[in-house]
């Protein structure tokens, strides 16, 4: 097991990448190319980022990571949020 998989933030992150990646498969087609893409690449972003962070030497370069795994939640949020909606509405 690798240091980063028994962060809890990691493993929630894990589960919110695998929503995002529902929330996406059931997108209408007109919406697969272009939100649900994104979904997907930024709920995999999350967990990377955490991923490499964590092997990182410096408390520097590790913030860093963490920072952009943060870009990608925020990037996530308010679009799944959008999503929910949509989805909702159907």
């Amino acid at each position: 097991m690798f240091k980063f998989q028994r962060l809890n933030v990691w493993v929630k992150a894990k589960d919110y990448s695998r929503e995002l990646f529902l929330i996406a498969n059931r997108l209408p087609s007109s919406y697969r190319f272009s939100f649900a893409d994104q979904l997907i690449r930024a709920g995999l972003s999350i967990t990377n980022n955490i991923a490499e962070g964590t092997g990182r030497l410096t408390s520097l370069e590790q913030r860093n990571f963490y920072n952009m795994a943060k870009g990608s939640v925020y990037e996530t949020d308010e679009i799944s949020k959008m999503l929910t909606g949509l989805i909702n509405r159907k």
